[in-house]
């Protein structure tokens, strides 16, 4: 029963990284019920159940999970409060994720990002700190916070930025394409660009005094949209070129990778 229990666990595992949550939380019955698992194995037993559910998006039932999870295991070690919190954030559960904000590093970005959500600290406030460590270095989930605060005041431009620097490092991002459509198009709107004047647009776009990001916006939108191939090709060498200059060789590589890949 040790070996099979074992086996279970690492099974669960790698259900949840083939995209098989389903089959995870069967495991996880057969464990919990028929076995006779250890203490910790039915909590990395449970914590995957949590992911499970979090896999599927189901907000909902994994909070539930979460809070039965809390009760049996408090007082949360940091990793663990943290992990809840973050995955409730990504799927738009900020009410939910406060139940942990005691949990969390003061002087992390993780409730820095929280506190935004829970409207303890104002978007700019936010802003301002975590460029402050971002340009020192200090981790993509600062570039989070700074996406999250984009998102509330609408800002474009900074949504570009965080969204392209998080990709820079490895995150997995979805949407980008969709924030560069929406930039692209509100800075025509601002600067009256006719819709098919792909020249203007990519004129505008190389102007030394529109901000990189939203001129990548511009580009991105013209490398897809352009109805002249020649525009497209050199939107796209401009949208490269600039992401290199800004030292984002990896989201250069990945930001066309997946591009090619949707068509």
């Amino acid at each position: 029963r040790p070996a099979l229990r074992e086996s279970l666990l690492s099974g669960m595992r790698s259900a949840i990284a083939a995209g098989q949550p389903a089959t995870a939380r069967a495991q996880a019955a057969g464990l919990l019920w028929e076995l006779d698992p250890s203490p910790d194995e039915a909590r990395a037993a449970r914590l995957v159940v949590i992911d499970s559910y979090l896999a599927e998006q189901q907000g909902a039932a994994a909070f539930r999970a979460m809070l039965r999870f809390d009760q049996d295991y408090r007082p949360l070690d940091r990793a663990i409060a943290g992990h809840f919190v973050s995955s409730l954030l990504d799927l738009g559960l900020h009410r939910e994720a406060v139940n942990w904000l005691a949990a969390l590093d003061d002087a992390g970005a993780l409730k820095l990002r929280l506190r935004l959500h829970a409207g303890l600290v104002k978007p700019d406030a936010a802003i301002a700190r975590a460029r402050a460590r971002a340009g020192k270095g200090g981790g993509a989930e600062w570039w989070h916070v700074l996406a999250d605060a984009a998102e509330k005041t609408g800002d474009g431009t900074l949504a570009v930025e965080a969204h392209e620097r998080l990709i820079n490092v490895g995150e997995v991002v979805p949407g980008l394409w969709d924030v560069y459509d929406r930039e692209a198009r509100a800075a025509a709107n601002q600067y009256r660009l006719l819709t098919g004047d792909d020249a203007a647009w990519l004129e505008y776009a190389r102007r030394p005094s529109v901000r990189a990001a939203r001129s990548r916006a511009l580009l991105a939108y013209l490398s897809r949209h352009a109805a002249g191939r020649e525009i497209r090709l050199r939107a796209q060498m401009h949208h490269v070129s600039s992401l290199q200059q800004a030292g984002m060789d990896r989201a250069a590589l990945h930001v066309y990778e997946r591009y090619l890949k949707n068509g």
